[in-house]
């Protein structure tokens, strides 16, 4: 079992503060072999600093990203049905608008997007775009893994509720 705990921990990320955050960052990040797109590990909810104008935007002084990649100036937004009230919505926007007003792209996901392989491989396109990393096309042709991986997180997050 160590050798598979060793393995294992290499795919680890700490900072996740929802069971639908940890889902999107295993379908983008696990190595393709699991099911994953194999993108680079992101930062889990990193501070995202403001400069004096985005910090008017925002109305805060940082922020924090749910899936960032500060290098490439990338931040992947879960929004769950807590983002749907108007007040909650209204900080939402003022906060991706200060992140982008920094050169940051932000790409927002939900639920509907993360369960839905179709539109979560263009959710993964994007990502991998902005990163410049390329996922390969037999990763792409290769369903069998990824379907794997959702059936199993699904069935975990059921779990988990």
């Amino acid at each position: 079992g160590i050798a598979k705990a060793r393995r294992a921990i290499r795919h680890v990320a700490e900072g996740s503060r929802s069971p639908m955050e940890t889902m999107t960052f295993l379908l983008l990040c696990l190595p393709p072999r699991l099911g994953g797109f194999g993108l680079p590990k992101p930062e889990l909810n990193a501070t995202i600093e403001l400069s004096p104008e985005a910090r008017r935007m925002a109305q805060r002084r940082y922020c924090m990203g749910d899936l960032c990649w500060p290098k490439q100036k990338l931040d992947i937004e879960y929004h769950g049905e807590v983002h749907a009230n108007a007040t909650r919505m209204r900080g939402d926007i003022g906060r991706v608008l200060g992140i982008e007003h920094m050169g940051w792209r932000v790409i927002t996901v939900t639920g509907q997007q993360v369960l839905d392989p179709d539109r979560f491989e263009m959710v993964a396109k994007e990502a991998a775009k902005q990163l410049r990393h390329r996922i390969h096309p037999r990763v792409i042709k290769n369903e069998s893994p990824r379907w794997c991986l959702r059936d199993e997180l699904q069935q975990w997050m059921l779990g988990s509720v």
